[in-house]
């Protein structure tokens, strides 16, 4: 499959998360590069840029995406004369994506010392992070209990409903208006330990970019007095120079109204972006950042310029 089929795919993919975007992101430039070995450093720079661009133009709110080909530049511009670059992106991209699976080990550490035991989670989407972070959390002894929406128009919630039920987790599934009562008033009255608990495409100074209805939850959260975290390793944050406007984007009118008449619009958004003042932390690899702590973190980041510029130019 070339370039451009492999691209078409990737921008189509409406279910995967994030690391698992990211994932898919790597194996594709390292093919494109190991096509490209007998190519010059130069050739291969530019071909990881030609494709850096294409895959974060496809899946702009993915911030894993971002620090993947943030690292693969960097690697490229450290490179010894005469190295081979191909051998270089593959090194990188498998470091960076054995360090997501480290950060998902160390959250879901941080997650089991954080919860009651007998805590009923809410969610919302299907997080690798989060669906990690709760087994562990069932497997060491915690006895949770786990809420989860839908998350239309994809139903990715349901997909990560079924799997926690199927390993002995007590679960339900709930329509996304429905699942904002029941932050309020949750199954069997249960109201102490509510926690509501998200992944994170995206964490920047302009708030935390995950799946659209997750701005309703943290509201609801605020208004009630219950713990809202994201879950999100380093790999999840973004310098405040990323066009993050980007990220909001419309997608398929059919996806909402299988037949849409002519004179009605259709608004479907898949992301929507929460103020970091509405979270209460964010449990990362380093540990629990509240916004202020979070914001520190985020002002240090600076990307690389050719990455940069490559995204602010128009498509």
């Amino acid at each position: 499959m070339d370039l451009v089929s492999l691209i078409e795919e990737f921008t189509r993919d409406n279910l995967s998360g994030a690391q698992e975007l990211a994932r898919n992101a790597g194996s594709i430039v390292c093919r494109l590069t190991e096509e490209k070995k007998s190519a010059s450093p130069e050739e291969v720079r530019s071909a990881v840029l030609e494709a850096g661009s294409a895959l974060l133009r496809a899946q702009p709110a993915m911030a894993s995406l971002f620090n993947l080909f943030n690292r693969i530049l960097l690697e490229l511009d450290e490179a010894p004369s005469g190295a081979s670059p191909a051998g270089a992106v593959r090194l990188v991209t498998q470091a960076f994506v054995a360090e997501m699976g480290e950060h998902n080990r160390k959250i879901s550490a941080h997650l089991f010392d954080l919860v009651k035991r007998e805590a009923v989670i809410i969610t919302h989407s299907a997080s690798r992070s989060v669906r990690e972070a709760l087994v562990h959390c069932w497997e060491k002894g915690k006895r949770l209990s786990v809420i989860c929406s839908e998350s239309r128009p994809a139903c990715e919630g349901a997909v990560l409903a079924r799997d926690l039920a199927e390993r002995g987790i007590p679960t339900s599934l709930t329509t996304d208006a429905l699942c904002l009562s029941l932050i309020m008033a949750p199954p069997h009255g249960q109201k102490e330990g509510r926690v509501v608990l998200v992944g994170a495409d995206s964490v920047s100074l302009n708030g935390l970019i995950n799946k659209a209805g997750t701005l309703g939850l943290a509201v609801i959260a605020r208004n009630c007095s219950i713990p809202f975290y994201a879950l999100a390793g380093s790999e999840k944050f973004l310098p405040s120079t990323f066009p993050v406007e980007q990220a909001i984007q419309e997608k398929p009118p059919e996806e909402i109204l299988s037949h849409p008449i002519d004179g009605l619009k259709i608004i479907n958004r898949y992301f929507d972006i929460t103020p970091l003042p509405y979270l209460t932390a964010v449990i990362t690899e380093q540990g629990i950042l509240p916004p202020q702590d979070l914001r520190e973190q985020l002002e240090k980041l600076t990307p690389h310029p050719e990455l940069l510029s490559v995204l602010n130019r128009e498509p």
